[in-house]
C-alpha cells in the first residue's frame, strides 16, 4: 500500500513539475510528464494488489484527489518563499 501512496504522489509530483505555470521553477522536460503518468499508471495495480478491486479504485480517486489539489498550493507556498528569498532561478 506505502508503494502505491509513493507512487501515485511522486507521479503527480512530477505531473505538476512538468506544468508550464508551475510556481516552483523552470517548467520540467515532456519526459519528466510522460514519467508521472507512466508512475500514476504503475500506481492503480498496486493498489489492486493491497485490497479488492473496487476499494483500489475508490481508494485511488480519493489520493489523486488530494494530491493534485495539495501539491499545487504546497508549489505555491514554495515559490512564494523562493520569491522572498530571491533565490529563485527562472519565473
Amino acid at each position: 500500500m506505502a508503494a502505491a501512496l509513493l507512487a501515485a504522489f511522486a507521479g503527480t509530483l512530477l505531473v505538476y513539475l512538468a506544468s508550464p505555470r508551475q510556481r516552483v521553477g523552470a517548467p520540467a522536460s515532456r519526459r519528466t510528464r510522460w514519467l508521472g503518468l507512466a508512475l500514476l499508471t504503475v500506481a492503480l495495480p498496486l493498489f489492486g494488489l493491497a485490497m479488492r478491486p473496487a476499494t483500489a479504485v475508490f481508494t485511488y480517486t480519493a489520493w489523486l484527489s488530494f494530491t493534485f489539489t495539495a501539491v499545487p498550493f504546497a508549489g505555491a507556498l514554495v515559490g512564494t518563499w523562493l520569491d522572498r528569498r530571491g533565490d529563485r532561478a527562472t519565473h
